[in-house]
């Protein structure tokens, strides 16, 4: 259940701005392709150190229950963590794959533990 995602964003801009800042340096530009030099570390450093506490991240779970009512309410508990979802039946079983939303802070055996006390429902799995 992966959805469209972006990845090396990050290294391709660090290369771009790193032929920029040698750029300025063969120019003879050697103040200002120092400070953009600092400016590019202290962004790819510090700030992504501070970054990952903040925001949210995204997990696809899977439940599984004998009571379709059961699974539909869960979703409801989640609340706005729970995105996109889809019920189906398996082995006699109703099943949910939802995606959800939490804290980039909350760690994963909190997330586990929350969702294992959810009334009627049985988590199956959780990415």
């Amino acid at each position: 259940m992966k959805k469209n995602h972006v990845s090396g964003l990050t290294t391709a801009a660090g290369l771009w701005v790193t032929g920029a800042i040698g750029m300025g340096a063969g120019c003879g530009l050697y103040v200002m392709a120092g400070a953009c030099t600092f400016l590019v570390l202290f962004c790819l450093e510090v700030l992504n150190a501070y970054s990952v506490k903040f925001g949210q991240k995204e997990m696809a779970v899977v439940f599984s229950s004998e009571d379709e009512m059961a699974l539909l309410n869960a979703v409801e508990l989640l609340g706005k963590q729970a995105g996109h979802f889809n019920l189906y039946r398996e082995n006699g079983l109703y099943k949910i794959a939802l995606d959800m939303r939490v804290s980039k802070k909350e760690k994963a055996q909190d997330v586990m533990k929350r969702l294992k006390e959810i009334p009627g429902v049985v988590l199956d799995s959780m990415e």
